[in-house]
């Protein structure tokens, strides 16, 4: 559901959009999660709209953004989109820290903190009470934890290379139940 003409803007919409985003795969590097999530946000945010009768195409500007003092995604210069890959050191999280106090004067409703990777939930808990002073009353700033559990098509496992491993099948070896009575 997409309500930009709302008060809350372009942020919630987005904010969902990104919850229900999977990654397609496990990335090496942070990357090649920013490529995947701005592409699924590219094409998402941009979809028709409407019922059967009533339908709308948006054009909003998803775009990467570049340099230092940018978040990873913007949308509209409404919602920054900062990606952090392995959040698991304090000196992670510090950086963090500081580059969304930054972001937050750069983007009118707010800036969104999507952890992928390896992720320390202790750290997660620090950066959360880290970033309430930082929230006042006219910009958000919200964190989303992704599962790395990419979709995958229905295959099957692979064999094995070993040649002597052999590969047993499972049986059902249940025998009749007696019952003797003496």
């Amino acid at each position: 559901m997409f309500s930009f003409g709302s008060t809350n803007g372009y942020y919630d919409d987005v904010f969902n959009e990104i919850k229900r985003w999977t990654p397609a795969k496990k990335y090496r590097s942070e990357k090649g999660y920013q490529e995947d999530l701005y592409k699924y946000l590219k094409r998402n945010l941009n979809s028709s709209t409407g019922g059967m009768f009533c339908s709308e195409t948006r054009n909003m500007s998803v775009r990467m953004e570049a340099g230092r003092n940018l978040c990873d995604i913007a949308v509209e210069q409404h919602v920054g989109i900062e990606l952090k890959k392995d959040l698991n050191t304090k000196a992670k999280n510090d950086r963090l820290i500081g580059q969304v106090s930054r972001y937050l004067g750069d983007y009118q409703e707010g800036v969104i903190i999507v952890l992928v990777g390896e992720t320390n939930e202790s750290k997660v808990d620090d950066l959360k009470y880290s970033l309430r002073p930082l929230k006042n009353g006219s910009k958000y700033v919200d964190i989303i934890t992704v599962i790395n559990t990419p979709k995958k098509p229905n295959t099957k496992p692979k064999k094995s290379n070993d040649p002597f491993e052999i590969s047993v099948p499972d049986f059902d070896i249940s025998l009749p139940k007696w019952d003797f009575k003496f």
